[in-house]
């Protein structure tokens, strides 16, 4: 079996494709899935989720995309407390979905799991395995992490929700973070993906981390050209590749 793994696009379409390039020259692949939080922030949140349609990309659920799908529903989610409805960076991105897109968030299931041979059990989830929102941080203790991953059955769980590439042992488990296409927040401004191949000889996932260069600055541009409301904060995040 052999995946690529991606996650947290954030609506930034250059950097999906310059992704799915590299993706291409390294194929064939049986899947390519998506940890979450396709659409939200960049200046392409409808066109992302159309190439990932095309390409018949098997998604994930992020918080973000629960927050798109929530903010004109009578549900409140944790990240009205940070945007609200009524902010215009909500009103924008909602705007921007067709039904077509806004139905493909609705399916994202919360995980999908992977078990080609024991064991081989790789469960693909956005933060954790129990919710969308706490996060399980490179350099967090052990205690932290294990209610997160709790109950979980899987020798290897990939996520996202951090943008941070790392590679964890804890206990029985690997833990498996591919950081971000659309917003890294390492200080590398390069998009980044995995790569999983399950070596049937060896009995193990062999990994391999891409990153793949993109011209960052037509992006600012873009954002600017769609009139994106309040597009300084997350320009800077795009330079630096940091989160403030």
């Amino acid at each position: 079996m052999h995946l690529a793994i991606l996650s947290d696009i954030h609506g930034n379409l250059t950097a999906l494709d310059a992704v799915l390039r590299s993706i291409e020259t390294r194929g064939p692949f049986n899947h390519v899935v998506v940890a979450g939080d396709l659409a939200w922030g960049g200046p392409w949140p409808r066109q992302v989720i159309e190439r990932l349609i095309e390409i018949n990309a098997l998604g994930v659920m992020g918080n973000m995309d629960a927050y798109m799908l929530s903010a004109s529903s009578p549900i409140p989610t944790r990240e009205e407390t940070l945007f609200g409805r009524e902010h215009p960076v909500t009103q924008w991105m909602c705007a921007q979905l067709t039904d077509e897109t806004r139905n493909y968030l609705a399916q994202l299931p919360f995980a999908r799991r992977f078990e080609p041979d024991p064991p081989a059990r790789l469960l693909i989830v956005h933060a954790n395995v129990h919710n969308l929102d706490d996060s399980i941080y490179p350099d967090a203790p052990d205690a932290e992490i294990r209610p997160l991953i709790q109950g979980a059955e899987a020798d290897v769980i990939a996520y996202g929700h951090v943008h941070v590439n790392g590679q964890r042992q804890l206990d029985q488990t690997l833990l498996v973070n591919v950081s971000s296409v659309g917003i890294p927040t390492d200080g590398d401004t390069r998009a980044a993906w995995d790569e999983f191949e399950w070596d049937a000889a060896h009995h193990r996932w062999n990994i391999t981390v891409h990153r793949v260069a993109y011209d960052v600055e037509s992006v600012v541009r873009e954002l600017y050209a769609v009139h994106r409301p309040e597009p300084e904060k997350w320009i800077k995040r795009l330079r630096t590749a940091r989160w403030e």
